[in-house]
């Protein structure tokens, strides 16, 4: 039995240890709904494949359970084959993507090397073109790929894949991602895609298109961030691979809090300017101490779903970062 302080206890049948991070086996394995909830063969839960998330676990037991008591008991498909998942909570949110899955097949690979073994992965069946770009950049073939229709199956062999931790970090519901894995999935996707066609340096990510933490008063910071030759773009208008190949390219980056910075990912070295309202949270610091970003939060307030931000502070902001880049 492979235990992992603070989990949910899992008789497992092997367990491939890769540092703190760890690769395990189960046998008829059951996976669920759209977002892949999963048992053991003795219906414990298996809390790595909810992205060790409590809330979205209960979430979905609650759901799964209700379906089957009410209005969708569905025939349990045997499926005699071998495969990792991909599903889970957020698996559609592009931070979490890069954050939380991709790193995955990482450690996949080091599975598959031990092993021998190249297990299908359950993919969502709905995916985003950015999630099938990415993970083709990775070099997964796409004929590896199980497109999971928020179906019910038995599977002989379930390969969970445990999330990125740190070498030297115990057991944590909401682990600090490695340099290594962040560093994995930037390299190999770098590798495969053209970093010249872009030439911007200095970049504003707009969450016009955003139900939430869109810049109310926009218009006025954008004329501020001109003056430093700051051009706007809309992610949700933009590929995959023009993200990646224009934020490798930026020296400097202005965003409210949202899921485009993720693509601070792909920057050398790069200063960035995150805009708070009254909800602060720590992922894209984080990420650029990984990195070895220049960071630096800029706190408006919150009206409505919006965030509104003195231009003046944000002008002062600026000329900071590009000072201390002259030092």
């Amino acid at each position: 039995m492979c235990r992992k302080k603070n989990n949910i206890q899992l008789p497992l049948n092997k367990c491939f240890n890769t540092g703190r991070s760890y690769v395990y086996e189960l046998e008829n394995a059951v996976i669920r709904g759209s977002e892949g909830l999963t048992t053991n063969r003795h219906g414990k839960y298996i809390f790595e494949n909810s992205i060790n998330r409590i809330k979205p676990l209960i979430k979905n037991i609650v759901v799964e359970r209700l379906k089957n008591a009410f209005y969708e008991r569905r025939n349990k498909r045997k499926i005699s084959e071998s495969v990792t998942s991909l599903l889970g909570p957020w698996v559609a949110n592009y931070f979490h993507w890069l954050s939380d899955y991709l790193p995955r097949i990482r450690l996949l690979r080091k599975y598959e090397r031990k092993t021998g073994s190249r297990p299908k992965i359950l993919f969502p069946k709905n995916s985003q073109e950015w999630m099938k770009s990415s993970i083709r950049l990775l070099g997964v073939n796409p004929k590896r790929l199980y497109r999971w229709n928020n179906d019910l199956a038995k599977f002989d062999k379930l390969v969970v894949t445990s999330l990125p931790r740190k070498r030297n970090e115990e057991y944590n519901p909401e682990p600090n991602y490695s340099t290594e894995s962040r560093k994995w999935v930037r390299n190999k996707i770098l590798k495969n895609v053209n970093k010249t066609s872009h030439n911007v340096s200095r970049i504003y990510i707009s969450r016009e298109d955003a139900s939430r933490r869109r810049l109310g008063n926009r218009d006025e910071v954008l004329k501020v961030l001109k003056k430093y030759g700051f051009e706007k773009y809309i992610m949700s208008n933009l590929s995959f691979v023009d993200q990646v190949s224009l934020f490798h390219s930026a020296d400097l980056v202005v965003a409210p809090h949202g899921a485009g910075l993720t693509n601070i990912l792909w920057s050398e070295k790069v200063s960035i300017i995150e805009i708070f309202g009254s909800e602060v949270f720590p992922c894209f610091f984080k990420m650029s101490s990984i990195l070895g970003h220049k960071y630096s939060p800029a706190y408006g307030r919150t009206r409505g779903r919006d965030i509104y931000i003195d231009p003046d502070y944000i002008n002062k902001k600026v000329k900071c970062l590009l000072a201390c880049k002259q030092n």
